[in-house]
């Protein structure tokens, strides 16, 4: 009889640091934090309310949403996994710009 036992799980926190030590930089890490800290600092010393909290987060959304928007429509290559489909079609079909919208409404 064999002894099988499960792998250990590994915590969400060893998780996250195992992705950001493949996926990222120190400095990417740092303006994270850093610029998640400016809302609190608002709070806190300047009297921000939560409707210019949600204001704040959504330029960034919408910043963000356009810096990946932008790199959809320079990307180059096949994509990484051949048999993801959008609407039934492979990925790798679609153009750059029907990714782009495709992205831009979800």
């Amino acid at each position: 009889m064999t002894d099988i036992r499960p792998l250990p799980e590994r915590s969400l926190l060893q998780r996250a640091l195992q992705a950001y030590q493949v996926n990222s930089s120190a400095a990417a890490a740092a303006l994270l934090v850093l610029f998640n800290l400016v809302p609190l600092a608002g709070v806190l010393w300047l009297g921000w309310d939560l409707l210019l909290i949600l204001a704040l987060y959504w330029v960034e959304n919408g910043v963000v949403g356009v810096i990946n928007i932008l790199k959809i429509l320079s990307a180059e290559g096949t994509a990484p996994v051949p048999n993801w489909r959008v609407n039934g079609r492979p990925i790798s079909s679609m153009s750059r710009p029907a990714l782009a919208g495709f992205f831009s409404m979800h």
